[in-house]
């Protein structure tokens, strides 16, 4: 009996280990559980994106999205809102500034291949972000057909 109950010990020990590991790092990683990303396109061929990212941020300071070869097409009037409060777009976006000085603002920081969409964390939690922009000369003309870029 006491070699059954030895060896029971020596498959839970480990299981608890790794249970007791494994919640303590998902309790501290961030991530998205949703993003909807609707997308209209209107007559002047530019296409207006109303995305809705909710996630559990628990580190880092600010968030990005790469948009990368544009080529012709630029992007306008990003926004983005949490709970109803609209940040503030900010025209030069410093990256090495504190976290405080961007806090509930947003921006566009051109790369070599593109652009990045940023804004700031306020606080760590959980957090619903709209983000809104347009994306000009986003249909092209072919000679015998369009696409979309």
């Amino acid at each position: 009996m006491r070699k059954i109950v030895s060896l029971v010990s020596l498959w839970i020990l480990p299981f608890l280990i790794i249970i007791t590991q494994a919640s303590e790092v998902l309790a501290n990683t961030s991530y998205f559980e949703e993003i909807d990303i609707p997308v209209t396109i209107d007559e002047d061929c530019s296409a207006h994106f109303t995305e809705r990212w909710v996630g559990h941020i628990y580190e880092g300071m600010e968030i990005y999205l790469e948009k990368e070869n544009l080529g012709e097409s630029a992007i306008e009037n990003f926004t983005v809102t949490e709970n109803g409060t609209t940040f503030e777009f900010l025209d030069t976006w410093d990256i090495n500034s504190i976290q405080q000085e961007k806090a509930l603002k947003n921006g566009i920081t051109e790369t070599a291949n593109g652009v990045e969409l940023s804004w700031v964390i306020g606080e760590y939690g959980t957090h619903e972000y709209i983000l809104e922009y347009t994306v000009t000369n986003f249909v092209k003309q072919l000679e015998d057909s369009q696409f979309v870029h």
